[in-house]
C-alpha cells in the first residue's frame, strides 16, 4: 500500500525538554523521529507515540526505552510486544532506584489492507473516514476527586505483581482515502475533533502533523505534543 505521512513532537508550554517519543517503521526504514515526512510504497508500517510519564528524565527516559524496545522486537504479536516494553521499564526502575516511571503508549500496525491498534494510557488513535473521526483506542483512565488530571489505569511501566498489563486491541480494514491520527494526549485535550479535522482538511499532509502541534501550543496545551497523520492511498480497494 501507498501511504503519504507526517509526524512531529515537541514539548508544551510546561516542559523544558520533550517527554515524547514518535517511533516510524515504514518497510526497512526505522527511527525514533522528532520530526519526518514522506510518502513510501510498503507492506508493513508501524507507527508508534509514546508519552513519558515520572518527570523529565524518568518519562524521557522511559518513552525511549519503550520506542527503542518496539525497534528490537517489531515482529511480535502487540500483546507480546506491549509486556516486553513493559518489562523493559520495570527492570530500569529496579536497577536504578527509580520508584516510578512510565510510558502512555499508542501503537498502529498498517499490514495486508488492515490496521491493528493497540494503546495503554490516554494517548489516542483515531481513524478519519468520510469526514468523521473514530476513535480506535480506549482511554485508560479513572476519574478522582479533587485531581485536575485523571489517573491512568493502564501504562508501560506497572510492575507484574502490582497490575495485570491489558492493552486495548482493535483491528479494522483500511480503504482508500482513510486518514490515521496517532497521538499523544497533548492534542486532543485543547484541540477537538472538529479543529483536528478542519486542519486535516486544509493542510496537506506533509505539513498537517506540525500545524495540528502548532495549533495545540496556540490553543494553551501544557503537555508535550506528538502527532502522525498518515493517509493511505491504496489499501485492499473496499469501497
Amino acid at each position: 500500500m501507498r501511504t503519504n505521512y507526517s509526524a512531529f513532537s515537541g514539548c508544551g508550554m510546561l516542559h523544558r525538554e520533550n517527554q515524547d517519543r514518535i517511533y516510524l517503521s515504514l518497510q526497512e526504514d526505522k527511527r525514533v523521529v522528532q520530526s519526518a515526512e514522506g510518502s513510501v510504497l510498503a507492506r508493513r508500517i508501524v507507527l508508534a507515540v509514546f508519552d513519558g510519564l515520572g518527570g523529565e528524565q524518568c518519562g524521557e527516559k522511559a518513552a525511549e526505552l519503550a520506542a527503542r524496545t518496539l525497534e528490537a522486537n517489531e515482529t511480535m504479536t502487540l500483546t507480546a510486544l506491549c509486556r516486553t516494553m513493559n518489562d523493559a521499564i520495570c527492570r530500569h526502575m529496579q536497577e536504578n532506584g527509580i520508584r516510578s516511571m512510565g510510558a502512555a503508549a499508542a501503537i498502529v500496525r498498517i499490514e495486508n489492507g488492515s490496521i491493528t491498534a493497540c494503546n495503554l494510557g490516554d494517548s489516542r488513535i483515531y481513524l478519519i473516514r468520510a469526514q468523521k473521526m473514530l476513535q480506535l483506542s480506549v482511554d485508560h483512565v479513572f476519574f478522582m476527586g479533587g485531581r485536575s488530571r485523571p489517573v491512568l489505569t493502564q501504562y508501560l511501566g506497572i510492575p507484574e505483581q502490582e497490575m495485570l498489563l491489558e492493552p486495548t486491541l482493535r483491528e479494522t480494514a483500511l480503504r482508500s482515502g482513510d486518514k490515521l491520527l496517532v497521538c499523544s494526549d497533548g492534542l486532543p485535550e485543547v484541540v477537538d475533533d472538529a479543529g483536528i479535522l478542519r486542519i486535516l482538511n486544509d493542510t496537506p499532509m506533509k505539513d498537517a502533523a506540525r500545524v495540528l502541534y502548532r495549533a495545540a501550543r496556540e490553543s494553551g496545551g501544557k503537555d508535550d505534543i506528538s502527532v502522525i497523520v498518515c493517509e493511505v492511498i491504496s489499501g485492499n480497494g473496499e469501497q
